[in-house]
């Protein structure tokens, strides 16, 4: 996945993301911090690689709102969300997730 129209696409139709999904990173951080559009049950995000690697901005953006979503929904009864990327590409998801931390501060 190469740009982020085409992430957020993919993500609307795999997710089932509800027709008021705006197609912005807000509308993704939103719809995915709160799964009560979803049937209950566990959410699971899988990976191939690490989408918009070479788009370094949105990659960190991406990472990030799954890490916080992670960090929401991972306990909730009714939709808990677990996000995997294949193990070597945890470096990679890490060093987004730093610069990312950093770009905020």
């Amino acid at each position: 996945m190469t740009s982020k129209a085409a992430l957020l696409a993919t993500l609307a139709a795999q997710l089932g993301l509800p027709d008021y999904f705006g197609n912005t990173w807000d509308a993704f951080e939103e719809c995915i911090r709160d799964l009560s559009w979803l049937p209950h049950g566990p959410v699971f995000v899988a990976h191939a690689d690490v989408p918009l690697i070479s788009d370094v901005s949105n990659a960190m953006t991406y990472v990030a709102i799954l890490n916080d979503a992670v960090c929401k929904m991972s306990r909730s009864a009714d939709h808990p969300l677990s996000v995997a990327f294949p193990p070597q590409y945890r470096d990679q998801v890490m060093w987004l997730l730093r610069a990312d931390h950093a770009r905020r501060t």
